[in-house]
């Protein structure tokens, strides 16, 4: 089944990734890992997984694939993200060096510096991002969240307001539910977001942290555990099921 794709040049997996298709991406991209052990699949197959937040797994593939032109163009900012998530900022800001300035590398990077807690280096990254690409709503989203990380409720507001008119963007929505006071406005923006974005856990997790707010535990925690095999090693839903009767809120293995 896979003749037919690579005769015609096309890469296992890569339709269904480019789609959003990504369990069927993973296994196209295993089933090509059988036949033959190249780098192009191991990067299809880091980046499905990097998608589904598998990221453990994710980031083995990707160290397989260095070197690749389909990693180095869209794996490694997923790679840098899954090497965040699991608790290593310095290793994915060091992961993009020499890298060419792009709206996702320095909306990446701002993630990176503001889970070290480095507000003035995320800034810094936005703002070179931002000279780059002056209409890019992740960057600007991605703005709003470092001032609402700094507490400038009303700087957050003015620059999610922005964003909002350069387009949709995933920090620009998780921006929005975290402005909002009222349990059930979180869960309406969150809910309206994940039309959008299904497959991100911060998302997800503001989802069903916004049900637990409404004091609705059992749907919540059903929720977490609903997308806990994908989202296992996120220590976003790890949080959000945490006290739940079943093992959404188990922490993560050690690296």
């Amino acid at each position: 089944m896979l003749l037919l794709p690579l005769l015609l040049g096309i890469q296992p997996g890569r339709p269904h990734l480019s789609q959003g298709r990504y369990r069927l991406a993973a296994a196209s991209a295993r089933q090509a890992l059988e036949q033959t052990d190249e780098a192009s699949h191991h990067a299809t197959l880091g980046n499905a997984l990097a998608r589904m937040s598998r990221c453990n797994e994710a980031i083995q593939h990707h160290e397989a694939a260095a070197g690749d032109d389909f990693y180095e163009r869209y794996g490694v900012v997923l790679h840098a993200n899954c090497l965040r998530a699991l608790g290593f900022p310095g290793q994915a800001i060091a992961l993009r060096e020499g890298q060419e300035v792009s709206a996702r590398r320095q909306t990446s990077l701002a993630q990176d510096y503001l889970a070290q807690g480095d507000l003035y280096a995320a800034h810094a990254a936005l703002d070179l991002g931002l000279a780059w690409s002056p209409y890019s709503a992740d960057l600007e989203g991605m703005r709003a969240r470092l001032y609402l990380a700094e507490g400038d409720l009303e700087a957050a507001e003015a620059s999610a307001w922005l964003a909002q008119t350069m387009g949709p963007s995933v920090h620009t929505a998780i921006a929005r539910v975290d402005l909002e006071d009222d349990p059930m406005g979180k869960l309406e923006r969150a809910d309206a977001a994940r039309e959008y974005w299904p497959w991100n856990p911060e998302l997800y997790a503001r989802h069903v942290l916004a049900w637990r707010e409404l004091g609705l535990e059992e749907l919540g925690c059903a929720m977490a555990n609903l997308r806990g095999q994908s989202f296992s090693d996120h220590p976003a839903l790890l949080d959000a099921g945490t006290g739940c009767p079943t093992s959404a809120g188990t922490p993560p293995p050690s690296p």
